[in-house]
C-alpha cells in the first residue's frame, strides 16, 4: 500500500539521470515502469530496446522509444463486467477494497477476461485444425 502511494504520486520516478539509462542503453526508466507496477502486469519486451532481444535483429532508428503494446486500449476506471455466477460475489469483495485497490483489482480482472478470451480462440483455432487433418485422412 506504501509503494502504491508513493509511486502514484510520482514521488521521484522522473529524474534527469534516469534518462541517462533509456539513452544509453534503450532499458525503459523507472516511470516507465509505473503502469505495469500499477496493472500488476509482466513487463512486455517492447519496454527495452530490441537490440537486447534474442533474435532482435539490428539497429535501424536512433528514435526508438520503449511502449506497452496495447497502447490503444483506454484506461477507465470502470469494473469490467464479470461472470453472472461470480458477479455478485466478486462485486462485494470489490467494494471492500480501498481505491488503489479496487483499480489494481479491475485491471487484474481484465486481463484474466483477456487470457481467458486467448485460450478460447486458440483451443477452438487448434480443434479446427485438429478437425480438418482428420477429414483429410
Amino acid at each position: 500500500m506504501a509503494l502504491t502511494k508513493i509511486l502514484t504520486s510520482r514521488q521521484g520516478l522522473a529524474k534527469d539521470y534516469d534518462y541517462e539509462i533509456l539513452h544509453r542503453f534503450g532499458i525503459a526508466c523507472r516511470h516507465h515502469l509505473l503502469r505495469a507496477f500499477l496493472e500488476d502486469i509482466a513487463l512486455p519486451i517492447t519496454l527495452l530496446h530490441p537490440r537486447w532481444w534474442l533474435n532482435g535483429g539490428p539497429i535501424t532508428s536512433i528514435d526508438w522509444q520503449p511502449s506497452y503494446p496495447d497502447t490503444s486500449e483506454t484506461q477507465s476506471k470502470t469494473s469490467p463486467p464479470l461472470a453472472p455466477s461470480l458477479s455478485p460475489r466478486l462485486a462485494r469483495m470489490r467494494e471492500d477494497l480501498n481505491p488503489d485497490e479496487q483499480y489494481r483489482f479491475d485491471r487484474q480482472l481484465e486481463q484474466g477476461t483477456r487470457q481467458i478470451a486467448q485460450f478460447q480462440n486458440k483451443t477452438a483455432r487448434d480443434l479446427v485444425r485438429i478437425s480438418e487433418q482428420r477429414l483429410q485422412l
